[in-house]
């Protein structure tokens, strides 16, 4: 036995974080046992033994060097236990003494606003709350150290042990003013009568800690137990009687009674207790034996924030951090990046857990899953459960009372980092549980993740809540598979009815597999059960019965193609974007949510979309030459202009009156259109070069142009005269954009940079990317409507946002896999909104640049076709990022393609056998080529060099080489043998577009964005010839003789090139691009694929058109001859390969991949709007 009391040494022991095991070791230190003696009872080594005990001197800080150790512990221990004995005569009741405040940091304030609410305002009621571990009692402790003398007697009890108070009551009338048991009334209103009187004879202050102790666990917070309900009695006679004493609480929750005295604006108080501020944290850690160097400061700031500077909290992870990880605060943050430690305050949390009702739960649950801020009625519609506003606001009440939640905004709730780990880990154990023995509840009631969600929060989902989940589920279960099985048991075992039963059980099911599997099949039926908040944008659903199924909050990928072009309306309320499937599409806005409302069609890609300055209309022109004029709330056309031999019209601007539409194209002019009569008001000539952009300035009285031809220009709007001719850019202007004063003009170019010009003098005033520029085209630039930002995004896949005052990029947003071609701010610049060659939109927050939203578009256009040598194999690269090997192309049937090859990031647009047939060469949108072999169908490298997609590649006859085109304006030749980098031929200004060598081998021809063929000795790599063409040339390729090279131009014209002497002859007919050429093996034909949706085959020896070849019904961007001649495969945005007959023009297949969506039945599914609808039909879906 030690000479101090088992329950003091239990109290001191909470008070300085001395564990379980190292109590033990104390005891018998104190009881005069060496630590060898100490070990064998024990059960451990000495070492372990010396150890403990060091590390209790080290909490009571004393010196590891200090002699007498023991001893020196045994006086502090000794002065505590006097102190404690004088504060607090003994009780028949035993009840805890007031802890030690001995070791105290910061706060200052609390302690400032409780003296004067003691001692100025008298305040005779005053509750002390916060979560667990917070500190409240060692702050009243501080306070009643503080203000002993300045009452005539203090007295300090504990509820935990939950007394009840008829014994409270004898227990202060016996210690605190000594009255004799006999003395005392039977019923508890005559004690607490006397107990009033007493305090209105003196200054007394009374402090009843753990108060919760006597509340009811399971209901709204502040109700009590069976047979404490007198306790509110207590506080509500000291709150409101004459006297001149004070009670002070001590809870989690706040009693009820508090609430209604503080409601009536009476004298009662209470101070919430939030965590140590960043200093007092500091001091604390460094007072357990954690270094705070200066050096540590950053990773000791996000400790304290992670941890919301609970002391407790911090007290017991500074251990973990000392004993475990060596003192090494940054060690331990990177250990639980995507965690909180708990250690051993989960007790408390337990404890606060199993004290809340049901409901409280529910929202408790819900708050975790959201991960941020949320407001009621959010939470609201998150519930199965039906719930009134009211009755929700009194939980949220009840949950803020019991210092569970945070509120933020004053409107909006949270959970601080603790509980949300402690409720995330609450919620994984029993969803996992659940799913193992089949008992659903939890799994049916909350969601694992919103569909709806931003996507950072989405991925936070992910990342914290379900992919644990899954992988608790496959320790349990063994694998994938095992999974797959128990959660097909568990939906096959949900009630189907109509009409449907709410629940989320349907979504997390399907939330899970989408984890585990990339397809999902027929095997599956969730017909007529709820499928609520499943994120299925990125999973095939082939076969999957969704009949009568609840749908809502679901997400699935949209029919979206390449985005070339957004904007917002100027109300903010709506989204359109303009693709390269000529899509013209129009999202409705609601808070974080995006709901396709409409889609229109031009026959050709659309690459602009403008707002009128009302927001009413639409204007989006394209590859189609047309300018059409939309109905916003209808969504039908109104008007279509189109002016004669105008080309592909690429920008559009409403002037700010909504009068007058400014265009700019592939004729090199600028036009003004009356908006309302549809006429050509004015025709704007100067540039030499495509018009890729035009803006009104904001008083209308200027225009600016931007052009291929390297220059910007100014053009007075009223009079059509040119201004000022703006050059400075080294390449193409793709974008041009007036701040909201009309002062200043920004432009993009392809040359990386951005410059800002000052119109009136037209003069440059900076060039931004001198330092942290773009690493690629910069495709568009817009300015917030404040004028302060600007933001650009490029080819190198990313958006960049600049200060505009001095130039300095402030943000960089990642995300998007490809070419960011178009950007626009909302009207209040609290958003930006990116479309991407990656077929996406995404939404970004400006202020945190977090991503809030990805509309996810599927398309799989078919990019490039070939066949192998023999003829029996056809490989073709599309969208989806992978090359299809087809076996048997004469069967339709899509199992006729083998497992697709997979391994480039990216759309593929180019494949080329070798000579032998024995390997396939892929080039990718990700910059890289992949070389497989064909037998095995394994990769066997992959080539790293170009800076930006690979649009061509083409092996030499002898299949020693192999020639790659790229966006980068190079050209790569490639030893088969090694694949090291023999040559990069350089000579181009532009786009690499085809490369074909020369069936003799001796030459190599290109045919680029900058309008020339040029031709390349292959001996010694240089330009031996270059033909000038008049645009740009997206195919080149040579007859079986060596003699000619055809080329396929943008102009919608073939052209047959004598190589001696650089003469030509034009094959005119397409009414499209034409975006592939070829030549039948014995030379005689020359097939064309054009954006008109027509292959056409001509005679190369008359120029006449033999035969048009109709059936695609979108661009036609690849085709190859089979060997023999005989055949003709055609690749197309259509998403389909057609096998036509040479001779009869017929076709003979046509050969798909499924679509996400494939045959997925929607019959009387609800949930869905009708654009909804009509999108999942286009992608495979029936009803």
């Amino acid at each position: 036995m030690t000479e101090f009391p088992e329950d003091f040494l239990n109290d001191v022991a909470l008070a300085y974080n001395v564990s379980s095991a190292e109590l033990l070791a104390l005891r018998h230190a104190l009881a005069g046992q060496t630590a060898e003696v100490s070990a064998k009872a024990l059960g451990i080594s000495a070492v372990a033994v010396r150890k403990r005990l060091s590390s209790v001197y080290t909490k009571f800080a004393i010196p590891g060097g200090t002699p007498g150790k023991l001893e020196a512990l045994k006086r502090i221990l000794s002065e505590k236990q006097r102190s404690s004995q004088a504060l607090s005569a003994s009780s028949s009741l035993r009840l805890e003494n007031i802890p030690s405040a001995s070791i105290f940091f910061g706060r200052t304030d609390e302690l400032q606003t409780l003296e004067n609410w003691l001692t100025v305002n008298h305040c005779p009621l005053v509750a002390v709350l916060g979560m667990g571990g917070i500190g409240k009692t060692t702050l009243t402790a501080k306070l009643t150290e503080r203000l002993r003398d300045k009452f005539d007697g203090v007295l300090w009890r504990s509820l935990r042990s939950a007394p009840l108070l008829k014994d409270v009551l004898a227990d202060i009338l016996q210690n605190l003013f000594h009255l004799p048991i006999t003395e005392l009334p039977e019923d508890v209103d005559g004690r607490l009568s006397q107990l009033i009187e007493r305090l209105r004879n003196g200054r007394y202050l009374l402090l009843l800690d753990n108060v919760e102790s006597i509340l009811q666990h399971g209901v709204l917070v502040g109700a009590y137990k069976d047979e404490y309900e007198d306790y509110g009695k207590l506080f509500t006679r000291v709150g409101i009687s004459p006297h001149q004493s004070c009670l002070v609480l001590t809870s989690r929750e706040k009693p009820r009674e508090v609430a209604l005295l503080e409601a009536a604006e009476s004298t009662a108080r209470s101070l919430k207790l939030e965590g140590l501020q960043e200093t007092d944290a500091q001091n604390l850690l460094q007072s357990r034996g954690l270094p705070i160097s200066t050096n540590v400061l950053d990773e000791c700031k996000r400790l304290i924030e992670r941890y919301r500077g609970n002391p407790l909290a911090l007290k017991i992870v500074s251990t973990t951090i000392t004993e475990t990880f060596g003192g090494n605060i940054s060690n331990f943050l990177g250990q639980e990046e995507d965690s909180i430690f708990l250690g051993d305050i989960r007790g408390l949390l337990d404890q606060q857990f199993e004290r809340l009702s049901e409901l409280e739960k529910d929202v408790m649950y819900w708050l975790t899953i959201n991960l941020e801020p949320v407001s009621v009625a959010e939470l609201r519609g998150d519930m199965v459960a039906p719930v009134s506003i009211g009755e929700l606001s009194e939980i949220i009440e009840s949950l803020r009372r019991r210092s569970l939640i945070e509120v933020e905004q004053r409107s909006f709730f949270a959970l601080q980092p603790v509980v949300m780990e402690y409720m995330t880990d609450q919620l994984i154990e029993q969803v996992c549980q659940e799913i193992k023995t089949e008992k659903i509840n939890r799994f049916d009631r909350y969601a694992l993740l919103k569909a709806e969600s931003k996507d950072y929060v989405k991925d936070l989902q992910i990342r914290s809540i379900v992919q644990p989940i899954i992988n608790r589920l496959l320790a349990i279960f063994g694998s994938a598979d095992g999974v797959e099985q128990q959660l097909k048991q568990i939906l096959a075992a949900l009630p189907k009815k109509r009409p449907v039963k709410p629940g989320y059980a349907g979504g997390n099911i399907l939330n899970l597999l989408c984890q585990i599997k990339q397809v999902i099949g027929d095997e599956y039926d969730f017909s007529d059960i709820a499928v609520w908040q499943a994120d299925l944008r990125f999973v095939s659903l082939h076969n999957v019965n969704f009949a009568g199924a609840d749908l809502a909050k679901s997400v699935f990928s949209e029919t979206l193609s390449s985005i070339l072009s957004v904007t917002f309306s100027p109300a903010g309320h709506q989204l359109a974007t303009g693709d390269v499937d000529g899509k013209v599409s129009l999202w409705q806005i609601a808070g974080d949510k995006y709901h396709l409302a409409w889609q229109g069609k031009h026959n050709s890609w659309v690459r602009t979309v403008a707002f009128s300055p009302d927001g009413t209309r639409l204007a989006s022109s394209g590859g189609d030459q047309l300018i059409k004029l939309w109905d916003v709330d209808r969504g039908i056309c109104l008007h279509t202009y189109q002016a004669k031999n105008s080309g592909p019209v690429r920008s559009l601007a409403f002037s700010a009156d909504g009068t007058l539409l400014a265009s700019g194209g592939d004729d090199c002019h600028v036009r003004l259109w009356d908006v309302n009569t549809g006429h050509c008001l004015n025709t704007l000539k100067g540039h030499t070069g495509w018009v890729w952009s035009v803006a009104f300035s904001s008083d209308d009285v200027l225009l600016a142009s931007g052009s291929e031809d390297h220059s910007v220009r100014v053009w007075d709007v009223r009079t059509g005269q040119c201004i000022h001719t703006l050059k400075g850019h080294q390449d193409w202007i793709s974008s041009v954009a007036f701040s909201p004063d009309g002062i200043t003009l920004a432009s993009g170019s392809g040359d990386c940079r951005i410059h800002l010009w000052d119109v009136r003098l037209g003069k440059c005033l900076n060039v931004f990317g001198a330092t942290e520029m773009h690493t690629n085209w910069v495709w568009s630039v817009a300015f917030s409507s404040d004028g302060t930002m600007l933001a650009s995004s490029s080819d190198d896949h990313t958006v960049k946002l600049w200060n505009v005052a001095d130039g300095t990029c402030c943000a960089t947003f990642k995300g998007h896999t490809n070419r960011v071609g178009a950007i626009a701010f909302s009207p209040n610049n609290k958003v930006l909104a990116s479309g991407s060659e990656d077929q996406t939109i995404r939404v970004w927050e400006v202020t945190t640049h977090k991503c809030l939203k990805v509309l996810n578009g599927y398309t799989n256009r078919i990019g490039t076709v070939a066949f192998s040598p023999d003829g029996f194999i056809l490989a073709t690269g599309s969208d989806d990022r992978r090359i299809k090997i087809w076996d048997k192309i004469w069967d339709c049937h899509t199992e006729n393609c083998s497992a697709p090859l997979r391994g480039h990031t990216n759309r593929v647009g180019t494949v080329a056998f070798s000579r032998n047939g024995m390997l396939l060469a892929s080039g990718s949108d990700d910059c890289t080529i992949r070389v497989w072999d064909v037998r095995t169908r394994q990769c066997l490298e992959t080539l790293k060099a170009h800076t930006n997609w690979v649009s061509t590649v083409a092996f030499s006859p002898d299949g020693k080489r192999l020639a790659s085109g790229s966006d980068d304006c190079t050209i790569r030749v490639w030893d088969v043998r090694t694949w090291q980098c023999l040559e990069t031929l350089k000579a181009h200004t532009s786009r690499l577009r085809s490369v074909a060598f020369s069936p003799d081998g001796l030459l190599l021809a290109s045919g680029s964005d900058d309008k020339t063929v040029k031709l390349w000795d292959v001996n010694t790599w240089q330009c031996v010839k270059t033909f000038e063409d008049d645009n740009w040339v997206w195919s080149v390729t040579f007859s079986p003789d060596s003699r000619i090279l055809a080329s396929g131009n943008e102009d919608f014209t073939a052209r047959l090139w004598t190589i001696d002497s650089g003469e030509y002859s034009v094959l005119e007919g397409h009414t499209g691009p034409l975006r592939s050429v070829a030549f039948s093996p014995n030379g005689r034909i020359l097939a064309s694929a054009s954006g008109d949706k027509t292959v056409r085959l001509w005679d190369t020896q008359t120029h006449e058109c033999l035969k048009i070849l109709e059936g695609h019904t979108n661009w036609v961007k690849s085709i190859a001859f089979s060997p023999n001649g005989e055949t003709i495969a055609s690749g197309s945005d259509d998403e389909s390969i057609t096998i036509w007959n040479v001779e009869t023009g017929k076709c003979l297949t046509v050969l798909r991949s499924e679509k996400p969506y494939q045959k997925m039945r929607i019959t009387g599914a609800t949930g869905i709007t009708e654009p909804q609808k009509a999108s999942l039909k286009a992608l495979g879906a029936f009803e």
